[in-house]
Parts: C-alpha cells; sequence; structure tokens
C-alpha cells in the first residue's frame, strides 16, 4: 500500500446521516427496461451509513441494475428507493442533482475521457462544480498520490494499465468526498494483487467515514474480507440486507 493516508475525504458520517442510520433503502422495488421483462423483482434491503457490503452474484443476475437505481440513473418500476432518507421516485430534478453529488461511482469500464491526463480526469468533477484554485489543485494531487500514481498525474489514460486507469478513476470517485462510493466490478478488468490493491484502498475510504457498495461476482477476493454481502440471482435477493 501507499504511504499516504486517505485523509482528503475524511469528514462526520453522511453529511447529517448518523452511522447505523439507513444511507439505502430499498422496499418491495422491481425494475424493468423500456416493456422487457423486469430485471429486478421485489428487492428491499437496507445499508447502514458507515457500513462497507460486497454486492454478489453471477454476471447478469442485476447488480449493475440494482447500483443504478441507487445513484439514480434509473427510477424502479414499482417499489421504493430511499438514499440519504429521501424517496427518490418523487425527487425533483434539481434535488436528484443534489443527492447525485454525494455519491461517488466507480465504473466497470473507467469512464475516463481519453484526451485528459490523469490529474485532469480526477480534477473534473470538481470543474464541473466550480471548484477551482490551488486548494483543488492540492486535492487532486493528494488524492492521485495516495492512490499510488503520483508520478502518473500528467499521463493519457491510453499509457495506463488497466489497474492504473481504475485507480484513477477510484480517485475520480473520491475527489467531491461523497458520502458513499459505489463501484461496479471494480477489480473485474485486473489480476487477483491489484485487486486486492483496490479493495484495500475502498477499505481505507471506509475507515474515514464512507458508505462502502462494492458489486463483484470474485468469491475468492470477497472471501479474504469481513464484510456483509448482499447478494442477488436472477433479479431476485438471495442473501443479505435486512428487509
Amino acid at each position: 500500500m501507499n504511504a499516504v493516508r486517505f485523509s482528503v475525504g475524511a469528514r462526520t458520517h453522511g453529511g447529517g446521516v448518523e452511522p447505523g442510520n439507513d444511507i439505502v433503502r430499498f422496499r418491495n422495488v422491481g425494475m424493468r427496461y423500456d416493456v422487457g421483462p423486469e430485471v429486478l423483482r421485489d428487492v428491499s434491503f437496507r445499508i447502514a451509513a458507515g457500513s462497507f457490503h460486497f454486492l454478489t452474484g453471477p454476471s447478469g443476475a442485476g447488480k449493475s441494475s440494482l447500483l443504478r437505481l441507487m445513484y439514480l440513473a434509473n427510477a424502479p418500476s414499482r417499489g421504493e428507493v430511499h438514499v440519504f432518507g429521501r424517496e427518490t421516485v418523487r425527487l425533483p430534478r434539481r434535488e436528484i442533482a443534489a443527492v447525485r453529488r454525494r455519491i461517488g461511482v466507480v465504473f466497470q469500464d473507467f469512464r475516463l475521457l481519453e484526451r485528459l491526463s490523469a490529474r485532469a480526469n480526477v480534477a473534473l468533477p470538481l470543474r464541473i462544480a466550480g471548484d477551482r484554485g490551488s486548494a483543488a489543485d492540492e486535492r487532486v494531487i493528494e488524492l492521485i498520490r495516495w492512490v499510488g500514481l503520483g508520478e502518473f498525474a500528467d499521463v493519457l489514460p491510453a499509457q495506463l494499465s488497466g489497474g492504473q486507469r481504475q485507480r484513477i478513476a477510484i480517485a475520480r470517485a473520491l475527489i467531491t468526498r461523497p458520502d458513499l462510493v459505489l463501484a461496479d466490478e471494480p477489480t473485474a478488468s485486473v489480476d487477483d494483487r491489484v485487486g486486492m490493491r483496490i479493495l484495500h484502498l475502498l477499505e481505507e475510504m471506509h475507515r474515514s467515514g464512507t458508505t462502502i457498495v462494492v458489486a463483484t461476482h470474485n468469491r475468492g477476493l470477497i472471501s479474504r474480507f469481513n464484510h456483509p454481502q448482499i447478494r442477488i440471482e436472477d433479479g431476485t435477493l438471495v442473501e443479505g440486507g435486512a428487509p
């Protein structure tokens, strides 16, 4: 692990969400895309603020769809989704944007902008929010060093390995100091050694007070950590997540 300690995002839990209170709650949720069959059926669970959960299940089970509901990219076709105590279906658009600013997402396909350096990719959420200046720049560099890539700050994504690109994506997800981080198969494109490093980075984020949800089907890596699991199979909750 890199010697830099994760302090950039350290703060009290959840911007008003007390430790142990629900930061995410699903109640009898169903979801379908357009007029197709339901990809999630009668899903109910809770995630407490300050916790770390693995979202598990085979490929195609519905993990990514569940994450999309958590970061409000989609709405359920039925049931209730609460995030930070807000029922999301009825939220006005401007309030949806405010909720999403409290969520950091690490996508499976990285979604780095190829024409921007690693530093510029990490800084992008700050620039969009209008947060500029030397303090913001220092935070960007600190996070890049924290993920162990300080010497690659000015390198383009095409010059980075899969594991390095994933760590830059993690730094970008953290730069706005989110209360909730959702990681979609963050170890899928790397070997187990790099996968362990990525999960240790996520664990250190968790120790700072961030709520973490990691979707993965890599049970070998999961078995090395003592965190609760929410398991989805064929769109249905089969394990974890107290209803």
